[in-house]
């Protein structure tokens, strides 16, 4: 997941809309004899597992509810439905419900819930799983106290009647519901219910002249005792034995109408939205928008809140709500949380004051502030590829947008990112590929602090801070000074002042191709004239990093160990009658111990190697005599193993321009010298290591113009190496080169 997601896609990542139709729609007439009650099926006996961020309440009765995964990406997961008891909280997959069916809202009482599986609706009692009552599904007009009800066609052409199922199993019969007009041309019942109650939305007449009413029915009798004018453009959001609420999704009003005088209260609700919900709550209208947790943006209704009607004060119950369902008692319970209580299901209703207080009922072990929701990786090892530096803090929810920063310890050097996630559905969180961000060289290596900042953008909960630590694992490499894994190139101009520049290999931004780069110069000091030589020689103090050395013009040596931030320390002497070589070479392990050595010629053409010990207060063994005749030679340059054969070879060039390759043998003696070509005396070798990280030792060639031309190594000792890529290392002239 990449954070340079534009706003845009995170926010169609993250939409979701909600249609809520409520209130009166045609519903077709179909045979009026009742279907066979199906044979019971039981409840399965197993439990499962509700996911926090996904499941939703889409029904409640008297023992329980039922939760719904119907917004999440991953197929095995949506449309689940699960029944969930409150006296022991254990979710149960509900048995013969695919995610193509569906579980209806109704206000039924008991254990019952209304279903729909496979074109059929069904009563089940979720107790016994017994399935008690059956009708098509095209006839289903909605359930209530422990029936179901048919629409079916009425006796004048284009009406209905509402039918009533009443018993079980065989003995099931159907009572027509009196009380609405013959001309009824629809008929439901609505999710909403009271003990003995329940509220029918109808149609009287047709087209032009068709009104729309809200009636309500007494189950004891099947008929309709009281009807109230459905108001033009709105729906009965909320149903209490005292009260009815209308909300005109247009003019975001809801209207209260008193259910004793008919007298009505309008309350505006500027900002809301047409998919809020409501619900009765003693004297208090509860309302809310769904879905806040995943907004984009705040807005007051997000949140759950109670408003007492006879004053107007409100009263907040939870910082947000993913959808409510009412039970037959006429209260909500919804899906939800607060930073206060996390996140899980809710019961509204009155406390002992008569306020409404949310009461938990089933803890979804989720939080509703933002938080990681995993642990973030400790040690990340470099050598297995760029991929392995791309960080991820995984988050409980994606719809925040915050910072990163990375600090290396050693350098105090810093990589601030800010960072919008996408996709927060499938795995929420700040990922960072920070090696694609490393524009002067990939990270060097050891401890990093890392924090994290990440602000809700719905402004639900506070703003997240966290922080920790990681390391960064690399390989030793002989010519990298910063740590970083790649060759750096150190350069000497005409004031004595000593420059790095790091190579590096980076995806070209057009065509993604890796091309090799060379990062801008970074002084490393002053004072580097003193010195007639200089040598990198690989990790000869122990420090862990690339050293150098250099000798004055009395022949004294000088080591000046690698900092690992680019930088050397102060530097220690070597020893004398070092003047006597008129050529040096160093970090190629040419005696097999494991460690980098030197190598000089004198001036009477004798070749030497000089041990490496490991030790910085004595970095070299006793001298061994190579061999005679090195005299022809005007350059020597170690470059590791570039044969295949596993030990440190080096290359030597006659005044001529030919190039020859001398095999190590891994005891300090080298097999006959074999020519791998021309090169011209102006450019100046230097032995990178390997530059391009295919594991093999490369060959940097450095001309008069300082211009780089990198020769990759192909591990084939009859050619070493090939023409690969080449980078300007700037303008100004450098003495010195390695």
């Amino acid at each position: 997941m990449r954070l340079s997601s534009s706003r845009r896609r995170l926010a169609a990542a993250l939409t979701v809309t909600l249609a809520v139709t409520l209130g009166a729609g045609v519903l077709t007439g179909g045979p009026v004899a009742a279907a066979p009650v199906a044979g019971a099926s039981a409840v399965a006996p197993m439990s499962i597992q509700l996911r926090p961020s996904i499941d939703d309440v889409v029904a409640a009765n008297a023992t329980g509810f039922v939760s719904h995964r119907g917004t999440g990406f991953e197929a095995d997961y949506q449309g689940d439905y699960a029944w969930t008891r409150y006296s022991d909280g254990v979710a149960r997959p509900i048995s013969g419900i695919t995610p193509a069916d569906r579980v209806y809202a109704a206000g039924l009482t008991g254990d019952l819930l209304a279903l729909h599986p496979s074109g059929t609706a069904l009563l089940r009692n979720m107790a016994t799983g017994k399935d008690l009552q059956n009708l098509p599904e095209s006839q289903y007009a909605g359930a209530a106290g422990s029936s179901l009800f048919a629409s079916v066609a009425g006796a004048q052409q284009g009406t209905v009647t509402l039918q009533m199922l009443v018993g079980e199993g065989e003995g099931v019969t159907r009572r027509p519901v009196t009380g609405l007009p013959a001309d009824t041309s629809s008929a439901r019942i609505l999710p909403y219910a009271l003990p003995g109650q329940a509220a029918v939305a109808y149609t009287a007449g047709t087209g032009a002249d068709a009104t729309s009413h809200v009636g309500v029915l007494d189950l004891a009798s099947g008929a309709v005792t009281k009807t109230y004018a459905q108001p033009a453009g709105s729906y009965l959001a909320a149903f209490s034995a005292t009260r009815l609420a209308w909300f005109d999704t247009t003019a975001k009003t809801v209207t209260v109408t008193d259910r004793t005088t008919g007298a009505t209260t309008a309350i505006p609700l500027p900002g809301g939205s047409a998919t809020m919900s409501f619900a009765f709550v003693g004297d208090w209208l509860v309302r809310a928008v769904p879905g806040g947790l995943q907004s984009l943006e705040p807005n007051p209704y997000h949140a759950l809140t109670a408003y007492h009607l006879p004053s107007g004060t409100t009263r907040k119950l939870l910082d947000h709500i993913t959808s409510m369902a009412v039970g037959p008692d006429g209260l909500p319970v919804v899906r939800g949380g607060s930073v206060a209580t996390n996140e899980g299901y809710f019961r509204i209703a009155p406390g002992t004051d008569g306020v409404p207080a949310a009461t938990l009922r089933k803890a979804l072990g989720e939080k509703t502030a933002v938080g990681l929701r995993g642990t973030v990786p400790t040690t990340l090892n470099a050598d297995l590829g760029s991929y392995a530096l791309n960080l991820f803090w995984p988050l409980t929810r994606g719809n925040v947008e915050g910072t990163v920063t990375l600090r290396h310890t050693l350098t105090g050097k810093t990589y601030t990112h800010k960072a919008i996630p996408d996709l927060p559905y499938h795995t929420p969180g700040f990922s960072y590929q920070w090696s694609e961000e490393l524009a002067t060289g990939p990270a060097p290596a050891g401890a990093y602090t890392w924090t994290l900042s990440a602000r809700p953008l719905n402004g639900i909960g506070p703003v997240l801070n966290t922080s920790g630590a990681f390391t960064v694992l690399r390989r030793t490499q002989p010519h990298d000074f910063n740590n970083n894994g790649t060759p750096d190139v150190l350069t000497r101009d005409a004031e004595g002042r000593l420059w790095r520049q790091d190579t590096f290999y980076r995806p070209d931004e057009d065509t993604r191709q890796n091309v090799w780069k060379v990062a801008p110069r970074a002084l490393v000091g002053t004072g580097w004239q003193a010195y007639d030589r200089i040598e990198a020689t690989g990790n000869l103090g122990g420090s862990g990093v690339g050293d150098v050395v250099g000798r004055d013009k009395y022949g004294v040596l000088w080591l000046h160990k690698g900092r690992g931030d680019g930088t050397f320390a102060n530097r220690i002497r070597v020893g004398t009658g070092w003047g006597t070589y008129s050529l040096l070479t160093g970090g190629s392990d040419v005696t097999g111990d494991g460690r980098p050595d030197l190598l000089g010629t004198d001036k009477a053409g004798v070749l030497w190697v000089h041990p490496g010990t490991g030790k910085d207060t004595a970095p070299f063994g006793a001298r061994r005599k190579v061999s005679a005749g090195w005299g022809i030679y005007n350059d020597i340059t170690a470059v590791g193993n570039v044969g295949g054969a596993g030990h440190g070879d080096f290359l030597a060039r006659e005044k001529s321009g030919a190039v020859w390759l001398f095999l190590g043998k891994g005891d300090g003696t080298f097999v006959g010298r074999y020519r791998i070509g021309t090169i011209a005396n102006d450019r100046r070798l230097v032995g990178l290591g390997d530059a391009n990280g295919d594991g093999r030792n490369d060959l940097l060639e450095f001309d008069r113009y300082n211009g780089g031309y990198l020769k990759t190594g192909t591990g084939q000792w009859t050619a070493p190496f090939q023409a690969a890529d080449s980078a300007p290392f700037g303008t100004v002239p450098y003495d010195s080169v390695v």
